[in-house]
């Protein structure tokens, strides 16, 4: 996956992109997704006017670009899987991005059930609750199959 990254405005506190290998549900925020960083994104606040452009291996794992600002309405989450020759965009008035071999997966916007309240509004839990425990659902009904 080749990414193109470019941050228009200084809203954000707290940008990362993670490669998500797995979902640990007794956290929430970053730590709820397991993976790796990917290097060459500055994790913490962005000046306006930097831009990131790289590439970055996903295979059957899913990537997920987080911008934290002060406003809750205005964060940024982004998931996204290998998907060969396909790519998008996200334009936001804080942000501009293109990523290449690759299709968004979305982001849940409801609550889901969580042991606290803040797991449950936090939008990097959601998407780790649902797509792994999606996925894990997916294999076991394979394997029953068999």
């Amino acid at each position: 996956m080749n990414y193109r990254i470019l941050v228009k405005s200084s809203a954000y506190r707290l940008l990362w992109m993670k490669i998500v290998t797995g979902f640990d549900p007794s956290h929430c925020c970053a730590k709820s997704l397991l993976g790796s960083y990917v290097k060459g994104i500055a994790f913490g606040a962005q000046p306006a006017g930097r831009l990131y452009e790289g590439m970055s291996e996903l295979g059957p794992h899913v990537g997920y670009l987080c911008g934290v600002t002060a406003r809750y309405d205005r964060n940024l989450h982004v998931a996204f899987r290998e998907s060969p020759g396909d790519s998008f965009d996200v334009e936001t008035d804080d942000i501009q991005i293109h990523i290449q071999d690759a299709v968004r997966i979305a982001v849940p916007q409801t609550d889901v059930t969580a042991p606290t309240a803040k797991q449950a509004a936090c939008r990097n839990y959601r998407f780790g609750k649902v797509y792994f425990e999606e996925a894990a659902l997916i294999a076991a009904s394979i394997s029953s199959d068999r």
